[in-house]
């Protein structure tokens, strides 16, 4: 769900006022004032110039019915925000605002509060970490350069142990930046990570593993071809035509396996629109993976095959896991090692693409 300043007018302030007129001055209020207007939520969103955005976004399903009115109170909430800085809720409004943006992936609409937010409230160390992130993602959603430099800036409040943090922050840094057309920025973004961290030589390796894979976006990815745990012939590239996931995971990358409830999630909503999946193990045994698959009860293939898996890590960059790839309808990577909050719009927006060829 790409994020339009242009359109929806960010930057402005709005709030709902109160009862003959009066300026909202609570969070709650301004929560009960939108809600109470929700059953007239497309046309108000239509006021704020948000319906366009979100025809674009999702025109069916959970997002279309909600997207909207979720932007409506969160840009409500943030107008209060900005507007009341000395209210005595605004340190608790800010952080309602910033964990609604995120997980709506509004960041674009809302850098101003966090802004207010890491100046003013510098001692709140978890509200500190959420407007630094959402700062550094909304810059990138906008496609701003200084991205980076929000980005710096964020990093100084890691320390050594937290670098792996920091890395987080890296991945959604680069992985907004490939769904703003801005590979570059992406790239950025791990190198700010490995600059500041570098007595960690772990996390600069790592930061340099992704950036080689994201110099993979453009090419055709590699054929994979090998009988899946099951038993089924699988070719990659008789999936041409749809739209695909590499996952390269082990049983042994807790990473890999908390990934897993979300992408069985986002399979079943779009498989039968033409997703799949296919997971690369770097296990040994396939006894070991297909057990596993019927425990997690996990619908795409699972391949294991030691003796090609080296080959296939080199062509696709992958020293490490976890190693994600969505390649579009021509085989062709165009994203690399997205967040699990990315994802699913760049599915949405490669079956779009792959419709209207």
């Amino acid at each position: 769900m790409g994020r339009n300043r242009s359109k929806c007018g960010v930057g402005r302030r709005f709030s709902i006022p109160a009862e003959g007129g009066a300026p909202v001055v609570r969070l709650d209020a301004v929560s009960r004032a939108a809600a109470g207007r929700l059953i007239g939520v497309w046309a108000l969103a239509t006021w704020l110039g948000c319906a366009a955005v979100a025809a674009e976004e999702a025109t069916t399903g959970f997002d279309a019915v909600v997207g909207a009115p979720s932007r409506v109170l969160v840009r409500s909430a943030a107008g209060y925000v900005l507007e009341h800085p000395e209210a005595a809720d605004a340190e608790r409004a800010a952080l309602w605002v910033l964990r609604s943006a995120e997980s709506w992936r509004f960041e674009a609409d809302v850098v101003q509060v966090a802004e207010l937010a890491i100046a003013r409230f510098p001692d709140n160390r978890a509200l500190l970490r959420r407007a630094h992130r959402v700062r550094c993602v909304g810059l990138t959603s906008a496609r701003r350069d200084e991205a980076i430099d929000a980005l710096r800036a964020a990093l100084r409040t890691f320390r050594q142990p937290e670098s792996w943090e920091a890395l987080d922050l890296g991945q959604a840094v680069a992985s907004r930046a490939q769904l703003a057309g801005r590979v570059d920025l992406a790239e950025a973004a791990y190198r700010a990570v490995a600059d500041r961290f570098l007595l960690s030589g772990r996390i600069g390796e790592v930061a340099g593993f992704r950036i080689e894979r994201l110099r993979k976006i453009g090419q055709r990815a590699a054929r994979i071809s090998a009988p899946a745990v099951d038993g089924t012939p699988f070719d990659l590239e008789r999936w041409a035509g749809g739209v695909v996931i590499v996952d390269f995971w082990g049983t042994n990358c807790v990473p890999c396996l908390e990934s897993f409830p979300a992408l069985k999630m986002l399979y079943r909503e779009w498989h039968r629109r033409g997703l799949e999946v296919v997971g690369i193990s770097l296990d040994r045994d396939p006894a070991v993976v297909r057990a596993f698959q019927r425990h997690w009860q996990l619908p795409w293939p699972l391949i294991v095959d030691p003796d090609h898996v080296a080959s296939w890590r080199g062509r696709y960059a992958v020293p490490t896991i976890p190693a994600l790839f969505v390649l579009d309808h021509r085989q062709v990577i165009r994203y690399v090692d997205l967040v699990e909050a990315d994802l699913g719009e760049a599915v949405r927006r490669l079956l779009r693409e792959r419709v209207s060829k």
